[in-house]
Formats: C-alpha cells, structure tokens, sequence
C-alpha cells in the first residue's frame, strides 16, 4: 500500500464528492455577486480576529463583536452570501472528519 498513492485517491475523492460540488457551485455564485463576496470577506475576517483574540486569551472589544453581529444578520439577509457560508461549513465539516481519521493514525506512534 502506497500512501503517495492513496493520497492521490483522497484528494480525487475529495473533488468528486457531492460537498465539493456544492462548494464549487457556491464559490462560483459568490464570485459573481461583488456584495455578498465582499460581506462574506467581512464576515470570515472579524470572526478570525475574534478567534485569535479568544485563542490568546485576550479581551474581545466590545465593537468588534458587535460588529460581526452586524454582519451576521446582514449574512443571513443575503440569500447568496448566506448559502456560500453553509455550504462552506458543510465541507469544513467534512473536511475536520477527514483530518481526524488522518490525526488518528498519527496519534498511534506520537504518543
């Protein structure tokens, strides 16, 4: 068994399933829309910022918060911006499970 190889399958596996497709599609959708792409770049910037403030272990200001809740709702009111974001934690979601299954294998001779 060759890991190259099967890695290689992993990664036809991945753009041949039905999440990829819905990815692709929504990908596409946005691109074509410059104001739900804009309010999704928006969006996946402050929910980042607050990640890294919360993984530092560091006050989130208030405004951004606020902020990004502003966002949600302008999101959510976008029927565009808002099925790219479903869609994309859909094939985060599935994407998490994969690395697991990797990270299981892994964890058998790291520790």
């Amino acid at each position: 068994m060759n890991v190259y190889e099967i890695s290689k399958d992993l990664a036809k596996a991945i753009r041949e399933s039905h999440e990829f497709a819905l990815m692709k599609e929504q990908k596409a959708k946005l691109d074509g829309d410059e104001t739900a792409k804009q309010m999704v770049q928006d969006f996946m910037r402050i929910s980042q910022e607050i990640q890294i403030l919360q993984m530092q272990k560091k006050d989130v200001p208030s405004d951004l918060t606020e902020q990004l809740g502003g966002l949600q709702r302008l999101v959510q009111m976008n029927y565009t911006a808002a099925n790219y974001l479903s869609t994309l934690m859909r094939f985060q979601m599935m994407m998490k499970d994969v690395m697991e299954n990797i990270q299981g294998a892994i964890q058998e001779v790291t520790e």
